[in-house]
């Protein structure tokens, strides 16, 4: 019972491989972002803020990938790089576009 778990796993692991490959890269490109913030002295270091850094790069490259595949038809090795490229901008520069952006277009 257990083998066969560990290979539907492993199954859906391969399946979106891509999707792990794009998560991985966005969090360390959001890693070196903020460790680029901290370097500069534009931001205090503290755990927290680095952890956050770290999963809302993770999501925002998770979406990003998505988003690529689902509605603009990208390929995979595209969205996964385009999904690690917006990772490393990190998700409160990408909302800080996107409001400007919408409001831009409201005006």
């Amino acid at each position: 019972m257990p083998e066969k778990l560990i290979a539907e796993i492993f199954s859906k692991v391969i399946e979106y491989k891509d999707a792990f490959v794009a998560i991985i890269a966005a969090v360390i490109g959001g890693g070196i972002a903020y460790l680029q913030e901290v370097r500069l002295g534009n931001q205090e270091w503290a755990w927290s803020a680095f952890f956050l850094a770290l999963a809302s790069s993770g999501f925002i490259g998770w979406v990003t990938y998505f988003l690529g595949i689902e509605l603009l038809g990208w390929s995979n090795t595209l969205s996964a790089v385009v999904g690690a490229m917006v990772g490393h901008i990190g998700a409160d520069k990408v909302k800080a576009k996107l409001s400007q952006a919408i409001l831009n277009r409201i005006e």
